[in-house]
């Protein structure tokens, strides 16, 4: 069991001491399982600190794989269309629970030194999100990721209620889910959910 979680104030951050050992240091070797991580704060749409017990080293930043939801507010810079949002959405699936932490066959970073990863909801956390619009739709009921053999991609998730868009190959290189990420992003901008719908406007609109 965790210890009581502490909220810090004005961010969507939660802090609990250590007792658990969940995620290696990273870089790791792409491919791998990272194993069960907490996920401590929630920086906006498609970034995450995953809190690791490991020696004196408190967190790790994880940047969604394949996915990039709309920015927050950074001042000067206003917030992007449907970006506080997805944000929003990100910490209530995510915030203070537990995930599981697979990587592909690609970089293990990007740029700006974050880990690139794919989380995934599974057992007690999926368990909790089985209200969400849509989860149903893309859980997987034959994964080898979870005793039960359900286990739902959050990057996945995102994408098909869109949260999030999908980075093409020419990124990060033909992912091992991306048909499957490309899928989900056609789904949402069928039914113009989050970012595809009215209120943000079509793409074509907000280019002109």
């Amino acid at each position: 069991m965790y210890a009581r979680l502490v909220p810090l104030v004005a961010t969507a951050c939660w802090y609990t001491p250590p007792d658990l050992e969940i995620v290696r240091d990273v870089p790791v070797e792409p491919g791998e399982v990272g194993g069960i991580a907490f996920v401590a704060c929630v920086l906006d749409g498609d970034t995450v600190d995953l809190y690791r017990c490991n020696d004196d080293v408190a967190g790790e930043t994880v940047r969604l794989l394949g996915i990039d939801a709309p920015e927050i507010e950074h001042p000067p810079e206003p917030a992007d269309c449907w970006g506080p949002e997805a944000a929003a959405v990100t910490s209530r699936l995510l915030l203070g629970r537990e995930v599981l932490v697979t990587f592909d066959g690609g970089p293990a970073e990007d740029l700006y030194g974050r880990t690139l990863a794919y989380l995934w909801a599974i057992d007690d956390t999926l368990e909790d999100l089985s209200d969400e619009p849509g989860i149903n739709e893309v859980v997987e009921l034959d994964s080898d990721l979870a005793e039960d053999g359900r286990a739902l991609l959050i990057n996945e998730y995102l994408a098909a209620q869109g949260h999030a868009q999908v980075y093409g190959p020419e990124v990060f290189g033909e992912l091992k889910l991306q048909a499957r990420l490309e899928a989900a992003q056609a789904a949402a901008q069928l039914a113009g959910r989050g970012m595809w719908g009215p209120a943000c406007g079509s793409p074509e609109e907000e280019g002109e």
